[in-house]
């Protein structure tokens, strides 16, 4: 989001670049794609199932409501919150993630890498099953989701 402006005097058609970027959508993290030390990703949203456990692992459910091309433009997450076997080089640049990639790290207190995302339901009944696989949990998530009118 770099913004341009052009110079006040008339006739001017110099451009003046400012500072703009992106900040990382999880909950609580400040990281902003002006530093440099860490590498800034796009949202899955060709694939709504991955994207929909992203958002509810970083806490931002109400980005679901948004146009799959908004999310596309407008949202990143920082490499802060993906384990190194996340990415395809994990031993060079670290700035491709694996098409199964997850955030894992450094999420908002609540959800985790070995936390549970139940549905409702079982939470009032008072079950809370594990899942076993990655996809196991993808496919908890998606059921739920439906459950509550969530697409």
């Amino acid at each position: 989001m770099n913004f341009i402006l052009f110079d006040r005097k008339p006739g001017s058609r110099k451009r003046i670049r400012t500072s703009g970027g992106y900040s990382c959508i999880v909950r609580n993290c400040s990281h902003k794609t002006t530093e440099k030390e860490y590498k800034f990703f796009r949202l899955p949203v060709r694939d709504p199932d991955r994207l929909s456990h992203w958002l509810k692992l970083c806490h931002r459910v109400d980005l679901n409501s948004k146009p799959e091309i908004a999310l596309y433009q407008n949202y990143r997450i920082c490499s802060k919150h993906f384990e190194k076997r996340m990415y395809s080089n994990p031993e060079d640049l670290l700035n491709r993630l694996l098409p199964s990639a997850i955030p894992t790290l450094h999420l908002p207190k609540g959800l985790g890498e070995n936390d549970s995302i139940s549905t409702s339901r079982e939470e009032s009944v008072g079950i809370m099953e594990e899942p076993k696989s990655v996809g196991d949990l993808k496919m908890k998530i998606a059921t739920s989701s439906r459950r509550k009118g969530i697409y």
